[in-house]
């Protein structure tokens, strides 16, 4: 790879990846560092790298009744509003034959922010439910 041709797009990632329960089911949560190739204004060649942070939640399969529950927690608005507060921007998304998941992400100004954000991450992903559920201080569900 000393010399890279154009098809070849440098990107990189690490990734916490928690596990948390609510409402009795198993949800997925996903906390990630990414370096992205940043594409000239034709979207063509490499003009250099991106850093960007994502939190993705993954929920199980979740029937009818059982998202408007999720939603009565306040999960959904919650998650956001709180994410948000870190300095992410997303939203909750259907797709055909994943079902909702939400994504956020933050972009990174430099190897300083980079740093900075890891540390938050592990910190958000020590008590990962509360991204989705509020404080623990919150009433218990």
């Amino acid at each position: 790879m000393r010399t890279r041709t154009k098809e070849w797009m440098p990107t990189s990632g690490y990734e916490l990846r928690r596990r948390v329960e609510i409402d009795g089911k198993r949800w997925t949560v996903c906390f990630k560092l990414h370096l992205v190739s940043e594409l000239d204004a034709q979207r063509e060649d490499w003009a250099g790298l991106r850093l960007r942070s994502t939190i993705t939640v993954w929920p199980p399969d979740l029937v009818e009744g059982e998202q408007r529950r999720i939603a009565r927690l306040g999960v959904y608005r919650g998650t956001q509003a709180r994410l948000k507060r870190h300095g992410y921007v997303g939203s909750w998304t259907v797709a055909p034959g994943v079902g909702k998941y939400a994504d956020f992400e933050k972009e990174l100004s430099g190897v300083a922010d980079l740093r900075r954000e890891s540390k938050l991450l592990e910190k958000l992903s020590q008590d990962s439910r509360s991204i989705l559920m509020g404080p623990a201080s919150d009433k218990k569900r």
